[in-house]
This record gives C-alpha cells, sequence and structure tokens, in this order.
C-alpha cells in the first residue's frame, strides 16, 4: 500500500517505509514543522510499523539545523540515534507503586490503574526492577495483554492468571484471544498466582531466559547492543583490503602467557615501561573475587579532533595519514577499526560506509609502510581493520579504564594482561570468576555470550 499518513490512519504493517524528502530552496534552510498538524501527520506515520520502520531522506542534521522543536528534525535525529524508552512507562511513578504494593491492605484496597489485581502489580515490579521496558494492560488488535515486556528487537506477552475462577466462558475467551494473537505472531508467557506466591524467584526464572530467546533485554543492555550495532559495518565485498594496500609485514605479538606478567601497567616486546608512580595491585590481603575495584587502571585519554576533519572519502591520503598516526599518538595502542570510527565521526558521519572505510585502509597501510605506526594482529583475524596500532616508540600493552570503548575496541592484548594480572590476584582464578571480575573493573553491564566468547 501507499499513500499519506492519514491513508494508514487507524492501520498498522510489520514494515514502514517513510519519505522525507525536502531540500532547502536558494540559500533558505528548510521552513521548520512544529505546528500540531505536523506533530499529528508525523506522530501516525511514525506508529504505523509493527516491527521495522526505514525512513528516506534528503536533508540532513545540518539542513535541519534551525528550530530543534521541527518535527522533521526530531524523526531523523532518532532515526540516526535511536534510544530505548525508559521502563516507567504510561506515566507509571514505579517507587510509588512499589510503596504501595507493601503498604495498602490488599483486602480492602483496590489494585491501582490500570492493573486488574495485585498479583499482576507484583509481577510487573519484579520484571521493572530487573531493568525492563515493560507496559500493563497493552492494547493490541482490539484485545488487552495483562504485560508487555519490549525491547528494540522483540517483545513477549505476559499473562498473569489468577487463583480466582472466572467461569468457562472468560476462560474460553481468554483462549481464543491468545490463539487470534499467536496468529499476528505474539508469544505468551504465563504464570500462575499460586505457584508465584510459592517461590516468585523460581516461578520468573523461566521468564527471563524466554527474554534473552526473544532478544529482550534490560535497559542498560540495549543500548549497549544497539550502540554496538550502529558502529559495526555490515560485511561487504566492497570492503576488503586491496592486496597492495596490505602492510608488508606484520609482526607476531609475544604471547603473554608463556612469562608471568609483572605487575605493571605497560608492556612491551622486551621490556616494561610502568606509570609513575609504578602499578601496585599487591594489598594485605587477596584481592576477592568480587568486591572492592582495585584501583590498577590507568585513565583512558579519549582523542578530540583540534581542527576539521575531512570525510575520508574525498581526502587526500596524506590528510588521512596524519589523522591517523594523531588519533593513535593519543589513544594507542588502538584497534584500528576504532580510530576509523573516530575520524568517521569527527568528519560528520554517521555511519562508517564502505568507501570510508577503504580509503581508512590504504591510509593504514601507507602508516606502517612509511613506519609511523606499528600493526599487530594478536587474534589473527582479517581485514586490516581489526589490527592494533601504536606509534613504534611507544609499549605494546597500556591497561587501562574502559573510557568510551565497545567490545570490538578492546586490544586483546591488553585484555590478556588484565586478565593475567587479575588471575595473580583473586583468590579462586577460574575463567568464570575472572571474567566478572574484570567486567566489574571496566563497569561493564553482564557477561553476555559474545562477551564471554571473547573474553
Amino acid at each position: 500500500m501507499c499513500g499519506d499518513a492519514y491513508a494508514f490512519q487507524g492501520d498498522e504493517r510489520d514494515v514502514m517505509f517513510l519519505s522525507m524528502v525536502s531540500a532547502p530552496r536558494e540559500d533558505r534552510r528548510i521552513a521548520a514543522l512544529t505546528d500540531q498538524r505536523a506533530q499529528r501527520r508525523f506522530n501516525v506515520a511514525a506508529s504505523r510499523a509493527r516491527d521495522q520502520m526505514w525512513l528516506f531522506h534528503t536533508a540532513t542534521l545540518n539542513d535541519l539545523s534551525g528550530n530543534p522543536d521541527c518535527v522533521r528534525r526530531k524523526l531523523l535525529e532518532y532515526c540516526l540515534d535511536p534510544k530505548v524508552a525508559t521502563p516507567d512507562v504510561s506515566g507509571l511513578d514505579v517507587p510509588a507503586l512499589e510503596h504501595m504494593a507493601v503498604e495498602a491492605d490488599r483486602q480492602y484496597v483496590s489494585p491501582p490503574n490500570p492493573f486488574d489485581s495485585w498479583f499482576e502489580l507484583d509481577v510487573f515490579l519484579r520484571i521493572a526492577r530487573r531493568g525492563y521496558r515493560v507496559i500493563p494492560q497493552f492494547e493490541v488488535g482490539g484485545y488487552r495483554i495483562d504485560l508487555v515486556v519490549q525491547g528494540m528487537d522483540g517483545s513477549l506477552a505476559v499473562e498473569c492468571d489468577g487463583d480466582v475462577w472466572h467461569g468457562p466462558e472468560h476462560y474460553e475467551a481468554d483462549a481464543a484471544r491468545q490463539r487470534d494473537l499467536e496468529r499476528c505472531g505474539w508469544e505468551f508467557w504465563r504464570i500462575r498466582e499460586g505457584v508465584f506466591r510459592l517461590d516468585p524467584d523460581e516461578a520468573l526464572s523461566h521468564l527471563w531466559t524466554t527474554l534473552e530467546r526473544r532478544n529482550v533485554f534490560p535497559k542498560a543492555e540495549e543500548e549497549m547492543r544497539h550502540r554496538a550495532a550502529r558502529q559495526s559495518e555490515p560485511p561487504d565485498d566492497s570492503c576488503a583490503d586491496d592486496q597492495e594496500d596490505k602492510p608488508e609485514s606484520v609482526p607476531k605479538p609475544v604471547d603473554l602467557f608463556d612469562e608471568p606478567v609483572p605487575p605493571a601497567s605497560t608492556v612491551d616486546s622486551g621490556h616494561v615501561a610502568p606509570l609513575q608512580p609504578p602499578l601496585q595491585l599487591s594489598r594485605t590481603e587477596p584481592a576477592a573475587p568480587r568486591g572492592d575495584k582495585v584501583g590498577w587502571l590507568a585513565p583512558y585519554v579519549k582523542w578530540q579532533p583540534v581542527d576539521i576533519v575531512p570525510d575520508p572519502r574525498n581526502a587526500e591520503q596524506d590528510h588521512l595519514v596524519a589523522l591517523l598516526t594523531e588519533v593513535v599518538e593519543c589513544e594507542g595502542p588502538i584497534v584500528a577499526i576504532r580510530a576509523y570510527r573516530l575520524i568517521n565521526r569527527a568528519s560528520g558521519s554517521q555511519r562508517l560506509t564502505a568507501p570510508a572505510r577503504k580509503a581508512l585502509n590504504r591510509a593504514c597501510a601507507a602508516s606502517v609502510r612509511e613506519g609511523l605506526l606499528t600493526a599487530t594482529n594478536p587474534l589473527e583475524r582479517e581485514g586490516q581493520a581489526q589490527l592494533v596500532l601504536r606509534r613504534p616508540d611507544r609499549p605494546g600493552i597500556v591497561i587501562r579504564e574502559r573510557g568510551p570503548r565497545e567490545l570490538d575496541e578492546f586490544p586483546p592484548d591488553e585484555v590478556a594482561a588484565m586478565l593475567r594480572l587479575l588471575s595473580q590476584n583473586t583468590a579462586s582464578p577460574d575463567p568464570e570468576t575472572l571474567k566478572r571480575r574484570l567486567l566489574e573493573e571496566l563497569n561493564w553491564v553482564r557477561l553476555t555470550r559474545k562477551v564471554s566468547e571473547f573474553l
């Protein structure tokens, strides 16, 4: 179907394509849309998709920078950097609901709106405490679902079955409603009140695994996953490195597990360069597997451009070589893909495209050939973007805080050195304990499968 916002009023589709084509006239900016009619039209257009919404646009944020209240600009900003809504939805005051659930005399007081029962409220609060976005009395297809747990990649319907029997007619209607919604793609997870009252933690244990299977995660983890996904590029043959652009030789790193790593903050092939004052990991008693941080990570210094950064796709190679060297000088050792992203974002681009990546690959190869940078590939990954870059006169490993880095932006040797040091200062240095201990030090949200495999 094709039409304007009014043609889809009250309708939904799995996937919606929105066209927002607009251009400035001569030297004038695009007029801002701020009136209520425009707000209603954009609200309808942007709320018709069940699963995906694709926005096609000609105007950039710079073209729309005249008025921050312009609905065009707001829609484009959201699509370029989507955010997960907070768990407190529908104007619900979760702390107040928590207090009411504890203090209210349930025998004489009805549950607060919009909940149908105190049992439903109790389950809602358990889910909300874990940071999930949960919506009570969710309306869909003319029906209501007790609770819907939503994520950016999935959702799950949670039905709370009370112990009070409402008769066969209610049961049949409820079953028919579930069948209708399941045919539309909804998955239901049901919980009985008697089972919940007996052991709430055990009763909800299967819910958490079901949510993970449905790709529904707490808000903090959702943001981390989608930030990493936006910064990573899909495989593309056009991004493949040209043979002549590859460094002539990539030195093999020293195996950090051949010899014990000394308790210092920086390690290089053949020498140790401690910070001032020297790093101290020893304590009067062994460091506990979990608990207080030992304060042994150096601060992470982030590169900030001082001049205008050109678009990598159009920049001279010498300029890109200078920029890459400047980034590595500040943040090295650094995984090349992080350096690429920093330069690309500083140029004003939101996504690292194949042409930009190819230009930066060539600049990286030239930097290594000219001896400006040293490159290693500890995990022997394919592609120049996976190289770890540093200045030749700098240490090969610097143990630092997480800073703004994502998982794929950590030099593997730096992580290996952290794990080695933690193993020497942890009472029970088994792999799982070390992983969780390191995540605590790095303020990571959760030991997901991807993070565990990397560690």
